[in-house]
C-alpha cells in the first residue's frame, strides 16, 4: 500500500534523511530489507540503484527502521568503548607507550 498519510510522509522523510548520512555498506544492507518484498521495483542506471520511496510499504519501512536504530545503537557502544580506550591509555601508558 502506498504512502498517503501525513505522519507516514513524515516518518518516510525521517527515514531517508537518515539513510543519506549512512557508507554505502549500509545502502547494501538497505537494499537487501528492501528486496526482501517482491513489490518493491528498482531502477538501476549509472548513478545507482533508485527506489520510488512513497511505493515502499510502511512493514518495509519499519524494517528499515529498525536497522537504523541498530546501527546507532552499535555505533554509541564503539563510541563508549574507544572512550574508554582512551580514558586508560591516558591512565596506564605515558606518551612513549611505556607503562606507568
Amino acid at each position: 500500500m502506498p504512502i498517503e498519510k501525513d505522519e507516514d510522509i513524515l516518518f518516510l522523510k525521517k527515514i531517508l534523511q537518515q539513510i543519506e548520512g549512512l557508507e554505502s555498506k549500509h545502502h547494501i544492507v538497505i537494499g537487501a530489507i528492501l528486496k526482501k518484498d517482491s513489490t518493491i521495483k528498482f531502477n538501476e542506471n549509472h548513478n545507482g540503484v533508485m527506489v520510488n520511496s512513497m511505493t515502499i510499504p510502511m512493514d518495509v519501512l519499519k524494517d528499515v527502521q529498525k536497522y537504523l536504530d541498530y546501527i546507532r545503537e552499535q555505533e554509541q557502544i564503539l563510541q563508549k568503548i574507544e572512550y574508554k580506550t582512551e580514558e586508560y591509555k591516558q591512565c596506564f601508558f605515558t606518551d612513549n607507550n611505556s607503562v606507568l
